[in-house]
């Protein structure tokens, strides 16, 4: 099969058969190991050697490694530092060791068992991350505790890379590569080095790329970037994916941060798709057919143990019982760099291609179990609650659990009162969006800025505000930005071919938000006001400033002023609405209707003035 045709396979198969599992519950990964299982040369044989494919495929790891390092924000690694280095590294050593005893029971070697009880002692970030997202645990004990485990499982993944090939007794560790006395000097030097260039390079290649305005040169050179990395790292015989997480790590702070995510996600889940596929390409059903009695009791074993040593640990650093039990059953699968594990494993000769076969299998039905089990936990969750209803007690902490009476989680205690006016994300850093900027900075508001300015968000890093480089239609930028949480968003942008697309997916995807539009022209407003989105001409303000300042000068008391300016306001936002609905008809329908307007507005001037002849017995001088 051509390579043309195997495109076409494999991207039929990421849209047919991946929603299918996603659908089910079962996960896209479940799902890509399926479809290569299926087109492998176990089953239909379509791709009867996929050897190409799999070395082509471990791209999609070098770029989900990458976008791990730029995900690590120092702040959140300091906020979860005891979930995260404590519950996590206890997580990853309990589970290891339990699966290693196992192993070594069943009969493998000592090497061979480390690797297995490492491979099991992962979960999978996607099925686990995504199923706790989809019930509204993500904010719950439970469910920090399940982030605060995974990532450290990420980190964890770079040293146990770099630590599996010294177990072969026959082939070279990959941190050797060379038989020089200085070979093990590699390592530290090239990191040193990648940190180096990307703190002092990177930032001002990517802010000379971005000032072309090229979305794509700049897709280009996040690609050069982590592709160059690991291309460096591959030859000096060091580890790619460590490259290209250390590369990422190195930008986590990065203004562009947020938009290299955006342009390499694509690249890294296709890829990343593509690896599950070789994976599933890889299982030999022969060897697992004959093996299926040895599966009969692997896959519960696997399940049940990690089960058994989350919730100890869980338990053990205090995590509430409901909560507890969420979160071992949430991470009970094996996960994808068990995959990696194994195929580095078996490169070196520590697994044979049957036993990693036989382990994937393994893991990939570990993966279909994760989904009834939450259903489980929510179903005694729920009996739970409806006992305690019933008995009328004191209200207990149960994690996602919403009383549909009040839509407040039930934990206990009244809903606490908004602490501050903030955050407010603002788009736009130029003359209309910067007195803004500063107004809520002096009420200490916290403030997000997006442009698209390279100078404009060096200026705002250089102050020390967050700022982020990209478009802000992208809902993944504004989420980055912290959208999620925020009250408000400012698009204090003039580019109309912009600002209409973000406003709409900000409505469409961050419903809670408030949302601020500045307009250059009325018929810029027009869109924004059918909407029901407040909209603010850059010029209207001041020049009514100007104007009220000029009738004071000319006799007017503040107070007749004020008033005279609010009627003109008024007459003339209800004008902008009614014009709004009409924008669409006919050139000559507008015509009469602005005529119309500047007669009205003459009338309803005369009137005011007629009124404000007679002093008013109130107001201000």
């Amino acid at each position: 099969m051509n390579l043309l045709a195997q495109a076409v396979l494999f991207l039929g198969l990421s849209v047919s058969v991946v929603p299918l599992f996603h659908k089910l519950g079962l996960g896209s990964v479940v799902g890509y190991i399926v479809s290569g299982l299926l087109v492998g040369p176990s089953v239909l044989k379509l791709v009867p050697d996929a050897t190409d494919v799999i070395h082509f495929s471990e791209l999609g790891v070098v770029f989900l490694l990458f976008i791990i390092g730029l995900e690590l924000n120092p702040t959140r690694l300091w906020t979860l530092r005891k979930s995260i280095f404590g519950l996590g590294a206890a997580q990853v050593f309990v589970c290891a060791v339990l699966a290693f005893l196992i192993s070594k029971w069943a009969g493998f070697s000592s090497s061979a068992s480390i690797v297995i009880g490492l491979s099991m002692a992962m979960s999978s970030t996607a099925i686990a991350l995504t199923l706790i997202r989809d019930r509204g645990w993500s904010e719950s004990p439970g469910g920090e505790a399940s982030f605060s485990v995974l990532l450290f499982q990420d980190l964890a993944v770079i040293p146990i890379l770099a630590f599996v090939p010294y177990l072969s007794e026959v082939a070279p560790g990959p941190l050797d590569g060379s038989s020089g006395s200085y070979g093990f000097l590699k390592l530290p030097a090239a990191c040193l080095g990648i940190i180096l260039f990307g703190r002092y390079a990177t930032r001002p290649m990517l802010r000379w790329v971005a000032t072309t305005g090229q979305r794509e040169v700049l897709t280009a050179a996040g690609l050069l970037l982590v592709v160059g990395i690991s291309l460096l790292m591959q030859g000096l015989g060091l580890s790619p994916a460590l490259g290209a997480f250390l590369g990422g790590v190195v930008l986590a702070n990065s203004e562009y941060r947020h938009e290299l995510e955006a342009d390499i996600e694509p690249f890294k889940g296709l890829l990343l798709g593509l690896f599950f596929m070789s994976v599933g390409m890889g299982i030999e059903l022969a060897g697992v057919s004959s093996a299926w009695v040895t599966l009969l009791w692997m896959v519960p074993a696997l399940v049940g143990t990690k089960i058994l040593g989350l919730y100890a640990v869980a338990r053990f650093f205090r995590v509430e019982f409901q909560n507890a039990r969420m979160f071992s059953f949430a991470l009970s699968q094996g996960g994808e760099f068990a995959f990696v594990l194994l195929g580095v494993a078996t490169a070196a000769s520590i697994l044979s291609p049957s036993s990693a076969s036989l382990i994937s299998v393994v893991i990939a039905i570990s993966m279909f179990a994760t989904s009834p089990l939450l259903s489980l936990h929510t179903y005694l969750l729920e009996r739970r609650l409806g006992c305690e209803r019933q008995k009328a007690s004191a209200k207990y902490t149960l994690p996602g659990i919403q009383d549909s009476s009040s839509g407040d989680l039930m934990t206990g205690d009244a809903p606490a009162a908004p602490t501050s006016i903030g955050p407010v994300i603002i788009v736009g850093f130029g003359r209309f969006g910067q007195p803004i900027a500063r107004f809520l900075h002096s009420l200490k508001v916290d403030l997000t800025l997006i442009d698209r300015d390279p100078s404009q968000i060096e200026f705002v890093r250089q102050m020390g505000w967050k700022a982020f480089y990209g478009d802000a239609a992208r809902t993944d930028l504004l989420e980055a930005a912290g959208a999620r949480r925020a009250k408000a968003i400012v698009f204090a942008i003039d580019d109309m071919d912009v600002i209409e697309p973000a406003v709409l997916a900000a409505k469409r995807q961050f419903p809670h938000l408030k949302i601020y539009v500045r307009a250059s022209t009325r018929p810029d407003a027009y869109p924004f006001i059918r909407l029901g989105i407040p909209v603010y001409r850059e010029m209207l303000g001041s020049s009514l400033e100007l104007g009220e300042a000029l009738i004071r000068d000319l006799g007017y008391s503040a107070f007749e002023a004020k008033k005279l300016i609010l009627h003109f306001k008024n007459y003339d936002s209800e004008a902008l609405s009614r014009a709004a609905h009409h924008v669409a008809t006919a050139d000559e329908t507008a015509i009469h209707l602005a005529a119309f307007q500047r007669e009205e507005l003459v009338r309803l001037m005369n009137s005011d003035a007629v009124r404000l002849e007679r002093p008013s017995p109130h107001g201000w001088g």
